[in-house]
Order: C-alpha cells, then structure tokens, then sequence
C-alpha cells in the first residue's frame, strides 16, 4: 500500500462518524419508545376528553308537542316512575301537567335525600321536581306545594306570603283554579301560641285571607276542607285531640258559618256531590279512620291496616243532618281522596296509587294505576270531570337527562376510560424488556 493511499485512507476513517454502540442504541429506542407512549396517552385522552363532551354538548331533539289547552291529554291506564336524572319542572316546564306523585321507595342511607317527585305533562311528557306534595289546579297549569305556587308551563312562582318559618298545608283547589284553601300553622311566640288557620291565598299574587281558626289543638294542622262545585261554600272538619268532630259549612267569600253537622269517628268528610246539595262521607266499616294507622311499628304494618279496611260511601243533607248509605258495602282499599264526579261516577284517588271510579251501589272501575307504589298521587281534576281517560300506558323516556346527567355521564366516561389506560400502562410497564445482546468478543 503506497504511503499516499494510507494518508488518504486515515483522513476517510477520522472524518467518518464512529459506529454507535450497542448501549447508545438502547438508549436511543427507550426515548423513542417512551415519546411514542406519550403521544398515544395524550391523544387518548384527548379522544376520551372529546367522547365526554359529546353528551354534554348535544342535546336531544324536543319531545311532543305540548297538548294546546290540555284538549287532546287523556289519562293514561297506567303510568310508569319518572327516573332520578329526568329534567327538572323548574328548568324546563313542560306545561299542564295531568299526574303528580312521589315514589314511595325511601333511599338506604339517611343521609341521601327522599326521591323527587314525578310530574307528568298533559303531552305525556315527564319532568322531576324536588317540591314534594304537590297539589294541581283543576286544569293542571298550577301546583300548589308547601308555601309556594308555581306555573308549570312557565315556571314562575308565587310565593304564599305568610309567616317564614309557618307550615302550610294545601287542602283543595277552588273549581275555578284561582283560589287556594290551605290550612297555616303559624310560628308561635314565646308566651303566646298562636291558633291554627284556615285561609284562602288568591293564587295570582299569593295574598291571603283567614276564613276562621281551627284552634291551638296540635291535630288541628289535620283539618280539611273542601270547596263547592260552584266555588261558594267550603266544608270544613277542624281537627281536635278530644270531643266529637263535626263538618263545618262556611261562605267561600267572608267565612260566614252556614250549617253544622257532627261526625262519628268512622265518617269522613270527602266532598261535595255534583250539584252541591249533600256532601260525600266515608264510612269505616273495620277501623277508626285516624287510629287504624296510629302508632304502629312500619310503613309495612300501615299497609296492611289500610288493607283490612272496608268502607262505603254515605251523602249527607247539612240542612237535615239526614245520612243516607249507599246500597254497596264492604268496599276494599283505603279512599284516599274524591277527585271529582263524571255522570253519576264518583272518581277516587286509592290506596295512593290507583284512580278508580265509584258509581254507589256497583263495583269500582279501575281508570288508571300507577306501575310501582307511589304516594302523594294527585290528578288534574278537570280530565277525570269531563271523562278523559281510558288512554295507553306510558312509561318516562331514559333520554335526554338533566344537566347533571349530561355531567354525571360525562365524568364518569372520563373516569373509567383514563382508570382503564392506567391499568393497561402498568401491565404495559411491568413487562420484562428484552434484553440487550452482548457483542461478540473478537478473537
């Protein structure tokens, strides 16, 4: 090899880059591998960021159109439990509503709170309201609930101007649906207790009007009251610990006393009868109305007392005090409530969950029933009045839930999707690398 070539040979192997080693090159793939790792997480997270704010971000085409005027809403023959993440009344009224209730199921934990009411739209449509005990309007446009009425097809609430901290109980609906009789259990002052009241509170502005004390008895917030069919009387029973009951008759406008008439303790007030002549009463046939139920152990031992109970129905002259029974007896079932009349039936809110129409003397006809046990069941009065009923069943839609479904689906997307990607990134990690080959030793 002449002495140029291997000047020219030595310049080539000093400017040429040195051979990596095999240490280097392990090093390099590590970075290489773990930048690859990286990028795939922040792009699935990214995705799943992206997944969660789907939902969030779309939102369901309307449901039906409202029913105008409630002129087309039938009353289902039955009707199922709205769902916990069902839209809020408040946020979005959805319009004359026909069926209020609350489900009887009470939650595991105290600390949880009682399941909200359902409310159901004369267009079928469902909506939740934590206003629990609601009463409608004859019409179904308002519910009247604790001390609050709220418009159901626009939201606005009317606040009931009594004292802050007095209980108030919601006992009927004017026929007319402007007024509301309400029973007001006033805070007392230290000293001076006092009386129970029973007032009229106009529903446009929530002003009221005492009509006359029911006392300082503690059962007097279980009074009752019932207006006419014409709206110009009320029939009123002010509850006391001892004595005989009576009914009393008083003017709608001013609280004028019109007529008296006792109760025994198996009669109940429970309304008018269609012309607002007699008024309807309940009779008991195996229990005291007030102490079947008293003082016992569960909720399961007040059922079964309300089960073994028979009644019939009795329509009383206030002006004669004459009472005349019914030809049927032994009718089964707790009557909760008269709704109202529809020709010659009688329609009854039952054992808390099923409405039933009563014709005296026949067989009771079951109109609608509610799909699980519910309580606080109440009926736009108006449908069952003028005979709508008899509809198909419907059941409250999975979708679309509230705002805090949308949120609740979309961090839970998050959750267990970046708790899945962990796990796969450890099994990932704890899997032993291959390892590095040795280089040959040259001989």
């Amino acid at each position: 090899m002449t002495t140029d070539l291997r000047r020219v040979l030595a310049d080539l192997a000093e400017q040429s880059r040195p051979l990596n080693s095999q240490d280097h090159l392990w090093r390099r793939g590590r970075r290489l591998r773990r930048r690859r790792r990286f990028t795939a997480t922040l792009g699935g997270l990214l995705a799943l960021l992206a997944l969660a704010a789907l939902p969030i971000a779309w939102r369901a085409t309307p449901g039906p159109v409202q029913a105008a005027d409630g002129r087309t809403a039938v009353l289902p023959s039955s009707f199922g439990l709205a769902w916990s993440w069902q839209q809020f009344a408040e946020r979005s009224p959805n319009g004359p509503a026909m069926l209020t209730f609350v489900e009887e199921q009470r939650p595991a934990v105290e600390i949880l709170p009682e399941p909200p009411a359902t409310l159901i739209g004369q267009d079928g449509s469902y909506r939740t309201t934590w206003r629990i005990g609601g009463r409608l309007s004859p019409d179904g446009r308002l519910m009247a609930v604790q001390k609050s009425i709220i418009d159901l097809t626009s939201g606005r609430t009317v606040t009931i101007n009594e004292h802050e901290y007095s209980t108030v109980r919601v006992l009927d609906w004017s026929p007319q649906g402007t007024e509301v009789l309400v029973v007001v259990d006033p805070y007392p002052v230290e000293g001076q207790p006092d009386a129970v009241r029973v007032v009229v509170v106009d529903a446009a502005s929530g002003r009221g009007r005492t009509l006359l004390p029911a006392g300082v008895d503690p059962l007097a917030t279980d009074s009752e009251g019932m207006f006419s069919p014409d709206g110009s009387k009320i029939a009123l029973v002010l509850r006391r610990s001892a004595g005989p009951q009576q009914v009393t008759i008083v003017d709608a406008a001013d609280g004028t006393v019109r007529a008296t008439m006792p109760l025994t303790d198996r009669q109940r007030l429970a309304g008018w009868t269609p012309d607002g002549t007699n008024l309807v009463l309940v009779a008991a046939e195996v229990c005291d109305w007030f102490t079947c139920t008293r003082n016992l152990p569960s909720r399961q031992h007040v059922l079964d007392a309300r089960a073994r109970q028979r009644w019939h129905l009795q329509f009383a002259d206030p002006a004669t005090r004459d009472v005349v029974d019914e030809p049927r007896t032994g009718r089964p079932g707790w009557p909760d409530r008269l709704v109202g009349w529809y020709g010659r039936d009688s329609v009854w809110i039952v054992d808390d969950h099923e409405i039933d129409a009563i014709r005296p003397g026949e067989p009771a006809r079951r109109l609608s029933v509610a799909d699980g046990r519910v309580q606080q069941l109440d009926v736009a009065s108006d449908l069952v009045k003028q005979g709508r009923f008899g509809g198909p069943a419907i059941h409250a839609p999975v979708w679309p839930p509230n705002t805090e479904g949308y949120w609740l689906l979309g961090i839970s997307t998050v959750v267990v999707a970046a708790a899945l990607l962990l796990v796969v990134l450890l099994v990932r990690r704890r899997r032993r690398p291959l390892a590095a080959a040795k280089p040959e030793s040259s001989g």
